[in-house]
């Protein structure tokens, strides 16, 4: 398989499903951001499985840990654009 890797040639192909099953869910401030894609849990989340862990999956309270900051940076620039847009 580290030969296979080497090569750049693998048996099974990524189909990105997980990254894409992140959405968000209601509307407002009950907005939640949620994945409902079967295995995210196994991936990344606290059910992680060790070879996830192994190869590199950061789970998502390790993500929010590291990105927090720039999330919220993010988010308070939106909230500011949407006010100058609204001429509040």
């Amino acid at each position: 398989m580290a030969k296979l890797r080497e090569q750049g040639q693998s048996f099974y192909s990524r189909t990105q499903e997980l990254s894409r099953g992140w959405m968000v869910e209601g509307r407002g401030s009950n907005q939640t951001v949620v994945n409902n894609v079967p295995y995210a849990g196994f991936v990344q989340d606290s059910n992680q499985i060790e070879g996830h862990a192994a190869n590199g999956w950061m789970t998502v309270n390790t993500m929010l840990k590291s990105k927090g900051k720039q999330i919220l940076q993010k988010f308070e620039a939106g909230v500011k654009k949407a006010i100058r847009k609204l001429r509040l």
